[in-house]
């Protein structure tokens, strides 16, 4: 009987807040550059039915950033990134394994980082 637990991945509050600024360039190289930023948080919660502590979420922040540089034509677009930048370790998914009484985990990526190109056809 579950009644009156709290539902599986859903923490009271979660928030999200993003921000970008473009600056016009506008010269033969360049037309404008994009700086963004994203910050995400997330109230504690469940990640099974029973709640172990095991598989229990703690609240957290998490955030990103980029900039972006845009050509004149808007055919060409390279993009710097950053993601997780606090390199929060965040449990994804979690089980208990009644059979062997362990607990398994899957976390999320850790901080990231690269660069994108793109070319429009």
């Amino acid at each position: 009987n579950l009644d009156g637990e709290a539902l599986v991945r859903a923490p009271e509050v979660t928030a999200n807040f993003g921000v970008d600024w473009t600056i016009s360039v506008n010269n033969r190289f360049l037309r404008d550059i994009t700086l963004r930023g994203d910050i995400f948080y997330s109230d504690e919660y469940k990640l099974t039915f029973i709640d172990y502590p095991e598989t229990r979420q703690d609240s957290y922040t998490t955030g990103s950033a980029s900039i972006l540089f845009t050509s004149p034509s808007e055919r060409y677009m390279l993009r710097a990134f950053v993601d997780n930048i606090a390199d929060e370790e965040l449990l994804f998914n979690g089980s208990y394994l009644a059979t062997t009484g362990a607990f398994i985990g899957y976390y999320s990526e850790p901080r990231t980082y690269g660069a994108e190109f793109t070319i429009n056809f």
